[in-house]
């Protein structure tokens, strides 16, 4: 004889979590959606702009320098390389500066800036000339850095206002970079 079988009743089919779980997921997805958005955000504002423009001259990268500075800066310098030569920024300050610390940026306009100025403590390292990298000191100076947001939307550096205070460090004589 054969055996039949009968389908057995099935029970309720769950996914196994729980609501306080879901509550947990939907605050997940939340958090990395707010982190995205103000990442954007970040991207686009006055102080991720002279981050940037640090960064270009602690490693000397005058081409980064150059794009990060405002159109009337770069009409001074007639190219790129000009710049390049010309500028004590572009290659005088190369792995001294040791920290840089931006303090909050003031906007001409809150609704919509077109103009900010930010304060820096820039940390730099004396010249190393003949010296052991250990044997030199470092001072702090403040910057005083006005950014001016170009047709496109970014900011730029615009160097004829700002108070560069780390330039009282003497820069690196050409070719010791």
């Amino acid at each position: 004889m054969a055996r039949t079988f009968s389908p057995r009743r099935s029970r309720d089919v769950t996914t196994g979590v729980k609501p306080s779980e879901v509550v947990i997921y939907i605050l997940v997805v939340l958090g990395i959606i707010a982190a995205v958005r103000w990442y954007i955000n970040y991207r686009h504002s006055a102080p991720y702009a002279l981050s940037a423009f640090y960064g270009a001259i602690k490693a000397s990268k005058a081409h980064d320098q150059y794009a990060l500075l405002d159109p009337s800066i770069q009409a001074q310098y007639a190219t790129e390389k000009e710049y390049d030569q010309q500028c004590p920024l572009a290659h005088g300050y190369a792995d001294r500066i040791q920290n840089v610390n931006l303090g909050d940026p003031k906007y001409d306009n809150l609704q919509n800036p077109t103009i900010a100025e930010i304060t820096a403590h820039v940390t730099v390292r004396s010249p190393s000339q003949g010296e052991q990298l250990y044997q030199t000191g470092t001072s702090t100076y403040i910057d005083k850095d006005v950014l001016k947001k170009d047709a496109a939307g970014d900011w730029k550096v615009v160097l004829g206002k700002c108070q560069l205070g780390m330039t009282a460090s003497p820069a690196n004589p050409t070719g010791m970079n």
